[in-house]
This record gives structure tokens, C-alpha cells and sequence, in this order.
């Protein structure tokens, strides 16, 4: 039942045309080679739907005849030597192979834990590697509904840091509000909490810098951010925002370290077992 849709139509509309019909049903013929149903089929991913199969398979035909052409314009072209491709094929598949059994080998071996005492080591060791490119904020951002009530009392209790004035927000948010991100904790990228807005706002870090908060409203909503610390671009990164960088460094290098023994206890076992023999040039 794979893209029967697809190979109903392929069938009638091209297969059809075909008049050999051998080794199965032809659906395009480049000189004296052939693209077959069952191969356009195995092409096409499953899960799209039936016009969207229509349409793929239409484009990996043209593809197939593009591709075609151009081989068999190089097989025309090229001479004998040029298009022995022996040694690159066995190259490539020794390549290939020990690419394959390093994978493997690391993925039994390496753990995917980095301690957070190694990430902070690194951090320590390479702060000038982590530097900020955008400025970064904590704070709080709240999207209310343009006819919610209280809406000034609300904007007073956003942009207050007193304790009180933030359990009423709390509540008056579990009520009203739509959007409601509290990242005191957590540097976020100016960049980012920007998107939250439906627009972009101008001269927003200076409005930070100067205000520390930024507000929008529109036809069905009010935008507000309160910004509790910030950072600038060109200031030293956070180890938080460091973490998954770090993290890729350090296991990468210990993805080399693995290979780098495998390799030399492979060495060593061939010394022992006198799997090789290196011979004098004479």
C-alpha cells in the first residue's frame, strides 16, 4: 500500500508509454538505461501525503534523467585512465570501514557524562574562548490580553521588585495572563526574549540599559519585560550559556583520546602477535 497514490498515477501516465516491459514497469529510459517503479517507490519517505508523493516523485525522476545524462556524458567524454576509479573506490571503502568501527568502538566505550567540574575547569582555563556576541538579560516577561482587567495595577506589580508586588502578579498572571516567563535565574539572549514581542523594538538594549524594561501592545495584547540584571556584548560569557559548548569540547576530546588508544593498542598487539614486517629499502 506504500504511495499507492503515487504509483497508480506514475504507472498510467508514464509506465505506460513504455513498451518494455521485461523487468518490470519503466517509468523513464536515458539512452539504454532505465529508472524502474519498485526503485522510484524505495525513493520516496514515507509519511507524505498522496499530492505531495505526486509531486516528489515527479521531481526524482527529473533528477534521475539530469543525473543520467550528465554520466553518460562523462562516460563518452573521459578516457579509460580518467574513469578507472579503482583506487578512490577502495579508499573510500577502507575510509568508510574505519570510520564505521571507530564510531562504534566510541560509542561502547565513551561516557556521555561531562562533570560539572570539568566544564568549569575549561571555563576557568579558556574564559577568553567565551566571550558574549549579544547582550544577555534575567528578568521577567508577561503577554496579557488586551481586555483583561486591572491592567495598570498588573503593569505596576511587573515592573516592581518588591515581594509583595510579585505574589500579586503571581496571582493575577494564573488568572489573566497568556504568557508568563519568570527567568530570574537564567540568562536568556536579548535576541531571543525579543521574539516573545509581535515587533521588533527599536534601540531595545539602550531601552534596557537606561530603563531596564520594554513594553508593546497591539490590538490583542500587552507585552511587557522587566529586566532584573543584564550583560553587554563583548562582556565575559556566563558559565551557563559556555555549558553545552564546552560540554561538545570535552567530548569530542575524548572521542579523539579513544580513537588515538584504539589505534595504539592495535599497534601494540601487532608488535606482539608479529602481525607486520617493515622491509629495508635497499
Amino acid at each position: 500500500m506504500k504511495h499507492l497514490l503515487v504509483i497508480l498515477f506514475i504507472s498510467f501516465a508514464i509506465s505506460c508509454a513504455s513498451e518494455k516491459k521485461t523487468d518490470g514497469v519503466i517509468l523513464a529510459s536515458v539512452y539504454d538505461k532505465n529508472l524502474y517503479l519498485h526503485e522510484l517507490s524505495e525513493m520516496i519517505p514515507d509519511g507524505l501525503l498522496a499530492n505531495d508523493s505526486v509531486e516528489y516523485a515527479k521531481r526524482m525522476i527529473d533528477k534521475w534523467i539530469h543525473e543520467e545524462l550528465m554520466l553518460k556524458k562523462a562516460e563518452l567524454n573521459l578516457t579509460d585512465e580518467q574513469k578507472d576509479v579503482t583506487l578512490e573506490l577502495d579508499d573510500y571503502r577502507s575510509s568508510l570501514l574505519r570510520f564505521k568501527y571507530q564510531t562504534e568502538y566510541v560509542n561502547q566505550k565513551m561516557d556521555t557524562i561531562v562533570p560539572d567540574a570539568e566544564i568549569e575547569n575549561y571555563f576557568e582555563e579558556n574564559k577568553e574562548d567565551f566571550i558574549l556576541a549579544d547582550m544577555v538579560v534575567k528578568g521577567l516577561f508577561v503577554q496579557i490580553a488586551a481586555d483583561a482587567p486591572d491592567l495598570m495595577l498588573a503593569k505596576k506589580n511587573i515592573f516592581s521588585t518588591r515581594e509583595t508586588d510579585s505574589l500579586a502578579l503571581v496571582e493575577y498572571c494564573l488568572k489573566y495572563a497568556t504568557k508568563f516567563d519568570y527567568f530570574k535565574n537564567n540568562w536568556i539572549a536579548l535576541k531571543d526574549v525579543q521574539m516573545l514581542f509581535p515587533a521588533s523594538i527599536q534601540n531595545a538594549d539602550q531601552l534596557i540599559r537606561t530603563q531596564k524594561k520594554l513594553e508593546f501592545s497591539d490590538s490583542a495584547f500587552h507585552y511587557f519585560l522587566r529586566v532584573d540584571d543584564y550583560l553587554l556584548t563583548n562582556e565575559q560569557m556566563p558559565i551557563s550559556f559556555a555549558k553545552v559548548k564546552i560540554h561538545s569540547i570535552l567530548q569530542n576530546r575524548k572521542k579523539i583520546q579513544l580513537i588515538n588508544e584504539l589505534e595504539e593498542n592495535l599497534y601494540q598487539e601487532a608488535v606482539s602477535d608479529k602481525s607486520f614486517k617493515i622491509y629495508e629499502l635497499k
